[in-house]
């Protein structure tokens, strides 16, 4: 149980464990230091998932309405546009 409990609380980023005596105290601070970490990451991702879409909607390439991707025209296939003879 020691070992789990200093393995926890390096993992969490809270340092090193001071004594705890009882096996009660020691599953609370491993109790405690696995939910802070899961709400630290949690609440960390609620606040800046918004901030990564934002950034990742930037740097798409939006097409104007009137504009179709050559490889999204009914009827295109890659292989035949490689094989068919230039017409020149």
């Amino acid at each position: 149980m020691d070992a789990y409990l200093n393995a926890s609380m390096i993992l969490t980023g809270m340092g090193p464990v001071n004594d705890l005596t009882t096996p009660a105290a020691k599953l609370f601070a491993i109790a405690y230091t696995l939910y802070s970490g899961v709400a630290f990451l949690t609440i960390t991702a609620v606040l800046l998932g918004p901030v990564a879409v934002r950034i990742l909607h930037r740097f798409h390439l939006e097409l104007d309405k009137g504009e179709v991707e050559e490889s999204d025209a009914p009827g295109h296939d890659d292989d035949a546009a490689n094989t068919r003879p230039d017409r020149s």
